[in-house]
């Protein structure tokens, strides 16, 4: 089986991909956020404080 002759656009590098612009941070909601506790056995709700 033979291979495909490379054409001669190949050799170049790729040109770099413009950056996204950096999306904002949504602002966090009034109402505090809650997870379910990882801990076995303890299944509780706490509170996030950590934006």
């Amino acid at each position: 089986m033979t291979t495909p002759n490379p054409s001669p656009d190949d050799d170049r590098p790729d040109p770099p991909g413009t950056p996204e612009p950096d999306q904002p941070r949504p602002e966090p909601p009034d109402a505090p956020r809650y997870v379910r506790c990882p801990m076995l056995g303890c299944g509780r709700l706490h509170e996030v404080t950590d934006w």
